[in-house]
């Protein structure tokens, strides 16, 4: 029980780490990521559409 609680506590780290440099990343170049998440959007939709 300890064990499961305590690598909970490290994949939530984890997770607000990773979070967190997306965060960083899509602020630093929301321009292009926009762009690309619009363009990504996009490439699901017309997947999706076939």
């Amino acid at each position: 029980m300890a064990n499961n609680n305590n690598s909970k506590g490290w994949l939530m780290v984890i997770i607000i780490v990773f979070l967190a440099i997306i965060a960083i990343l899509l602020f630093n170049i929301s321009l292009e990521a926009s762009n690309f998440l619009r363009f990504l959007k996009n490439a699901i939709y017309a997947v999706l559409q076939q």
